[in-house]
């Protein structure tokens, strides 16, 4: 159904160039274009009526896998005595913008991190390069190792973001090998798929992505 609905759980994450921040919370009403959400934690702030976020959210197509979709909205409004069940509840009001989007929750929006990133990531102490990494999740490359990944394993996997450590889990999703006349140790090419219930690792992962985004950008631009 491709539709949001009351109920729903939803992440709603600021333009790139704003406060690069994302938060998840829960759906109360909807009427037309109109949204009704729970204040997160921390707060959504009334400084950022007027702003633009990105919405997304999965949901259930009869006998397949979840769709995800987004759209973009306007925060219009926040209210600290909105009627929920007899209960006044604080809400953020959002406007919806666009229309919604099916997109690939592996695929948002993939970066290849510069090379002063201060992203790094680790498999069982093995440190391994990253191609590209998204919120949902990476290909990865590691050379000269014995391959003891198989496909669709669960794996642990540490982040080091701005110095901060995140221990995650994802899906091995895709796995080659390659070689070459200027490769002769073989290389191993894989794509992950992270575990989107860790919404800590998500939330600063958000913020890194568009922190290397911008400044790919102003190395572009200079």
């Amino acid at each position: 159904m491709r539709r949001l609905k009351p109920g729903f759980t939803i992440t709603i994450a600021f333009e790139v160039g704003d406060t690069g921040q994302s938060h998840k919370t829960l759906v109360y009403d909807v009427k037309g274009k109109s949204i009704v959400l729970s204040q997160t934690s921390p707060p959504v702030l009334q400084s950022n009526v007027g702003k633009w976020v990105k919405v997304s959210f999965a949901t259930k197509r009869k006998g397949l896998q979840d769709i995800h979709l987004v759209f973009a909205a306007e925060i219009v409004d926040f209210k600290n005595d909105y009627e929920i069940s007899s209960q006044n509840v604080p809400v953020i009001m959002l406007e919806q913008k666009t229309d919604l989007e099916e997109i690939n929750s592996r695929q948002y929006c993939r970066i290849q991190p510069p090379g002063n990133s201060n992203l790094t990531v680790m498999i069982d102490e093995d440190r391994i390069s990253i191609i590209d990494i998204s919120l949902g999740g990476a290909r990865l490359a590691q050379t000269g190792k014995e391959n003891r990944l198989r496909l669709n394993q669960q794996i642990k996997m540490a982040f080091l973001i701005d110095g901060r450590l995140f221990k995650t889990r994802a899906k091995l999703v895709r796995m080659e090998d390659q070689r070459g006349e200027t490769r002769p140790s073989p290389q191993q090419v894989f794509a992950v798929q992270f575990d989107s219930a860790d919404s800590e690792f998500e939330r600063f992962l958000f913020k890194k992505i568009m922190m290397m985004e911008r400044q790919l950008l102003g190395e572009h631009n200079n």
